[in-house]
């Protein structure tokens, strides 16, 4: 942001002599006079006011506002932040914990479990709270729904990780989780709300349009990206939808999408789109990525082949998430990955000194996504 000019740096001796000029000159203003030293801190003041009027200044405009001025200014058009979600582990999900013990122990709801804490790495155990009381059957054990207590992606802890009560239970000798905990999502970025804020005013929504059917995918908690496709000779709307880090999503996303939207698929307005409008939401297609170099040039005193391999399939994962996933030019058209730009990107890799014979997919041609594609890196190699 370009500040006017008042507010634009200014030294405090400049602000003091300039003070100083409106006095007259029959009294002393020489350094250490009376009213040198009483103006001066004055000038120090006026120096701090112009900074602070000047964040005031990038609080009131959403390209350079931040935190909760951003919701201010994005809630004004009616678009809120996503709230952190807690991971769940339920019957209706297929992963609920599973507890064993005597037939006929009472779990209460409230009843709190949790992975163990690992003191060589520094990890924390994981807390999670089910969900409604049980009675352990005489089959020895029972399913039971827990969600973590704390929102976030901690809580999408892998199977058999959680394995502890935080109060031992008489007649309960186990517990486990035997598939993974998934749900859980961290609250939405900055950069993410002020995207679907410029979509909001950039982008004009009017009943059943094509941004108002982004717009409303978008509202989902863990959907990041949207793409809409009318089906030919019918009033069916196909929305392909991603996850936050741009990857396809998952089934439990697809489902809360399509609940959200049409959850019948039959248009009857049960969800946000309108009656008569049957939306079917579906994951995007994956475009796997195989990215290979004939040789690489690395920082062999601080890393190995395998990490330097590892950074670059990092770097490129965040540059398809950034520049190419669901992105479109100004004319509308999808962007293809271009061999060129990626091959400049890779030497972001940390440890990646030079490279030769680059290849994605096994050609040196830029690479062409389809509008409902996603490109994932599949792997990274040396040949």
């Amino acid at each position: 942001m370009v500040l006017p000019e008042f507010l634009q740096e200014e030294k405090e001796e400049v602000i003091l002599q300039r003070m100083l000029a409106r006095i007259p000159e029959e009294i002393d203003k020489s350094e250490g006079s009376f009213i040198y030293d009483a103006l001066a801190p004055a000038a120090a003041e006026m120096v701090q006011m112009k900074i602070e009027m000047g964040e005031f200044l990038k609080r009131a405009f959403a390209s350079t506002a931040f935190g909760e001025y951003l919701e201010l200014r994005a809630e004004e058009q009616g678009v809120c932040r996503k709230k952190a979600v807690k991971a769940q582990g339920t019957a209706a999900k297929g992963n609920p914990l599973l507890v064993t013990g005597t037939p006929g122990t009472v779990i209460s709801k409230g009843t709190i479990v949790s992975t163990a804490a690992e003191e060589a790495t520094n990890t924390k155990a994981v807390e999670f709270v089910t969900l409604q009381e049980k009675i352990i059957p005489v089959e020895g054990t029972v399913q039971i729904d827990i969600a973590a207590i704390e929102p976030g992606i901690q809580g999408n802890v892998p199977a058999r990780a959680i394995n502890l009560l935080a109060v031992p239970l008489a007649g309960v000798t186990a517990v486990n989780n035997e598939k993974a905990l998934t749900g859980g999502l961290e609250e939405e970025t900055d950069e993410s709300l002020l995207q679907r804020y410029y979509e909001k005013v950039r982008k004009p929504i009017t009943s059943g349009n094509k941004w108002q059917f982004i717009s409303w995918a978008k509202e989902v908690p863990g959907v990041g990206g949207a793409r809409v496709f009318p089906i030919s000779n019918s009033l069916m709307v196909r929305i392909v939808i991603v996850d936050t880090e741009m990857l396809p999503a998952n089934d439990k996303l697809v489902e809360d999408a399509q609940h959200h939207l049409d959850p019948q698929r039959e248009g009857l307005g049960l969800g946000v789109a309108p009656l008569g409008a049957r939306v079917m939401v579906e994951p995007a297609k994956s475009l796997p990525v195989t990215i290979s170099f004939e040789t690489l040039d690395i920082d062999v005193d601080k890393y190995t082949q395998e990490q330097v391999l590892e950074n670059i399939a990092q770097v490129v994962k965040e540059y398809f998430q950034k520049e190419i996933s669901f992105k479109a030019n100004e004319q509308g058209q999808q962007v293809n990955i271009s061999i060129a730009k990626l091959g400049s990107e890779i030497f972001k890799a940390e440890g990646l000194l030079d490279y030769t014979g680059f290849t994605i997919n096994g050609g040196s041609a830029n690479l062409s996504v389809a509008e409902d594609e996603v490109p994932v890196v599949e792997r990274v190699t040396v040949q």
